[in-house]
């Protein structure tokens, strides 16, 4: 079956108003581009990358916090 990681908007967008970072903060703290941080925000599969920014940019929220992994059922 396949997966798919989206970001828990409503958690990540408390995470950043918690940590009191603008974009820019948000995206340095990350290690991400805005770029990155908007299409991620807008519904697309974060990478790897993405993921190890905002567990390391958020602690000590985790990855349940920030994410959650979609099952997708395999038409037969």
């Amino acid at each position: 079956m396949p997966y798919t990681v989206r970001v828990r908007p409503e958690a990540f967008d408390d995470a950043i108003t918690t940590a009191d970072l603008s974009v820019a903060g948000v995206t340095e703290a990350m290690s991400v581009t805005p770029e990155a941080l908007n299409s991620v925000r807008g519904g697309q599969e974060p990478d790897p990358e993405f993921i190890a920014g905002a567990l390391l940019a958020f602690a000590p929220l985790t990855f349940e916090d920030l994410f959650e992994v979609l099952a997708h059922p395999v038409s037969t």
